[in-house]
């Protein structure tokens, strides 16, 4: 799903830049979590 692919995206950049990751959304963030 797109969904699924832009969360994959944006694991890989987190995982990159971590204080990105502190930047995103709560959106992202709880899926990130969860």
């Amino acid at each position: 799903m797109l969904v699924e692919s832009v969360t994959k995206r944006v694991e890989n950049v987190a995982q990159k830049n971590k204080p990105a990751t502190a930047t995103c959304p709560p959106l992202f963030s709880s899926n990130h979590e969860t």
